[in-house]
């Protein structure tokens, strides 16, 4: 029944946001979306700052459903937009009906939205970077997550995926592709990375939909020009969804300006109106830390809550691999490779793109999307050599690969497009791989093991086991310290969970404590009673984020007897522990006789 009813939620949310936009004039099926979805998030989020996350949640269902009111009333093309969205829903069920299971979607994609419910709160979470983020993404899913149906989620980032490829498929057709232009979407669908992060809940496909939405209407196809009012929208979107995204949206607007020279000023509108609708984000930011891009840029805005030892270890992880001449080859050669990378389609796409640029038709908005491209590659070199925040290129590529194969005479089409179909089944193969050798799924599908046991399975150091057990032995009014675990996904009680890149606020408290009863009362006065530890998670994360790094050994010995001295345990499993603070006299009383 549960998957039931997140098929048919997925299909209604989807159709109320097309709905939503074409209630404020948004004609075709992805710009709709776009300007759906940034509909949807205003009103989620506004109502849900002033009143609190179920009221955001139950806002935005009735948003949505007059959104899909409108869509039963409106749109012209009902039939068949009902059947690709029943179309699309059916052929990613298989994938986005996995339990959660993809560990940025339990950190804050889903995470960040179960917490808002729990902690009764819309606010960020303290020693929680994420949840300073711009979150576009997770304020939409705040709505199946509050149904309990947090599997929509997923199936909403499906259908997303599935309307890139209409965009793609539409993109390369404003590029004079004509009959090819299902080379594009063809090219999405070789990146193996593209296709299974569409069936997980993440937000990567929102940045990239709106990005190829934003170079439809931005980069001016003959006398077209800039659209400044729905390009605007899908800048604002993507920039509402993810910092990174900075990087593709500003070089959409470079592009924009080569395509169309005497119309700078339109490219400038519309980026300004794209940075006026995401300003939600970035003004919180500024008005409760200081700092409109927290935690970024510290160096030049600081921030309340983050210091310079978390901005050296930020630094550090995120732009790991990435430094000098050296890095840029490196990451040049990753980005082509087939297991980290787009795929070897890339390599011929860009022979192909090269004689779009010499030979093809529309060559003002050709040379627009390919200034694009470049300088989406240029910025993804420069920063953080993840493979995710490549996938706006992906389509801008594909677009202009499908106008080179346009002009190819008939014997080089015909080897172009059997290598473009060769990489794109390998590609395929190497989804299948992953879907079937690392991640079992087919086991999950056939029954050979429970949709349960396949999630444990695959989730590294599951914390579910301890959160089901908080659920037990924990009364409703509890408040549970969570350590060493950076998933709040499932955590039954009002919580603090702090993110693999900030000092954890445990740490803080015994860093500045005197002794380890005074970091005991500290937590009791804070009205933290009970602990949650992960302790198997908690050694990954001191290895790979250096997570725990006490300022000196005396900090260690007082976290040690913190949790000897000063807490019994009431539940243990398999690394997992829940312990319960002892009740402290007053400083300046005996700390003995309350000790265990």
């Amino acid at each position: 029944m549960t998957a039931a009813a997140s098929l048919v939620l997925t299909l209604l949310l989807g159709l109320g946001l097309v709905g939503l936009g074409r209630a404020v004039g948004a004609r075709s099926l992805p710009l709709a979306w776009v300007v759906g979805w940034t509909v949807l998030w205003w009103i989620t989020a506004l109502a849900a700052t002033v009143a609190g996350p179920r009221f955001g949640a139950g806002t935005g269902l009735v948003a949505a459903g007059a959104g899909l009111v409108v869509w039963a009333l409106r749109s012209q093309r009902r039939r068949w937009e009902l059947l690709l969205g029943t179309g699309a829903v059916l052929a990613g069920a298989p994938f986005f009906l996995a339990p959660p299971y993809f560990y940025d979607a339990l950190v804050y994609h889903l995470g960040l939205p179960w917490s808002w419910l729990a902690n009764g709160s819309f606010a960020p979470v303290t020693h929680n970077l994420f949840s300073h983020f711009p979150l576009a993404g997770e304020t939409v899913y705040l709505l199946p997550v509050s149904l309990g149906l947090p599997r929509a989620a997923a199936g909403l980032h499906w259908l997303t995926f599935v309307l890139v490829l209409v965009a793609a498929w539409e993109l390369a057709r404003r590029l004079g592709a004509q009959g090819w232009a299902w080379i594009a979407p063809l090219c999405l669908v070789a990146c193996w990375h593209a296709v299974w992060v569409a069936g997980v809940a993440g937000v990567d496909h929102l940045v990239v939909l709106a990005i190829v939405v934003a170079a439809i209407e931005l980069i001016g196809t003959g006398d077209e020009g800039v659209k400044v009012l729905s390009g605007g929208v899908a800048l604002g979107l993507a920039l509402a969804t993810k910092y990174v995204a900075v990087i593709p949206a500003g070089a959409v607007l470079a592009g924009a300006v080569v395509s169309s020279p005497t119309r700078w000023r339109d490219a400038v509108k519309a980026g300004l109106l794209g940075a006026g609708l995401a300003s939600f984000w970035y003004l919180r930011n500024l008005l409760l830390t200081g700092n409109p891009v927290y935690p970024l840029l510290w160096k030049v805005f600081g921030g309340t809550g983050w210091t310079a030892r978390d901005a050296a270890r930020w630094n550090g992880l995120v732009h790991e691999g990435v430094g000098g001449l050296g890095s840029f080859w490196n990451g040049l050669v990753k980005l082509g490779s087939s297991g980290a990378g787009l795929g070897p389609w890339l390599a011929i796409a860009v022979v192909l793109a090269v004689v779009a640029l010499v030979r093809g038709r529309r060559r003002r908005a050709i040379e627009g999307v390919a200034v694009a491209a470049v300088l989406i590659v240029g910025g993804w070199l420069a920063t953080a050599h993840t493979t995710r925040y490549a996938l706006p290129l992906i389509p801008l590529a594909g677009a202009l690969a499908a106008a080179g194969v346009e002009r190819l005479s008939r014997g080089a089409r015909r080897v172009a497009v059997a290598g473009l179909l060769l990489a794109a089944g390998f590609g395929l193969v190497l989804f299948g791989q992953f879907i079937a050798g690392t991640l079992h799924m087919p086991e999950m599908w056939f029954g050979r093991v429970s949709s349960e046991g396949w999630r444990h399975r695959v989730t590294l150091n599951d914390p579910m086991p301890g959160y089901r057990a908080a659920g037990r032995l924990l009364p409703p009014g509890a408040k549970l310290l969570v350590i060493g675990e950076g998933r709040s996904w499932g955590c039954p009680r009002p919580n603090s969970v702090s993110s693999p890149y900030d000092t954890q606020l445990v740490q803080t408290v015994i860093e500045d404590a005197a002794t380890a009863a005074d970091a005991a009362r500290t937590l009791h006065a804070a009205g933290w009673n009970d602990l949650f530890i992960n302790w198997r998670e908690l050694r990954r994360l001191h290895r790979k984020f250096g997570v725990f790094v006490f300022r000196d050994p005396a900090d260690g010995a007082r976290w040690r007897e913190l949790i000897d001295g000063f807490t019994t345990r009431i539940w243990h499993s398999d690394g997992l522990e829940i312990r319960r603070l002892v009740s402290l006299p007053p400083a300046g009383g005996r700390e003995s006789a309350a000790r265990p």
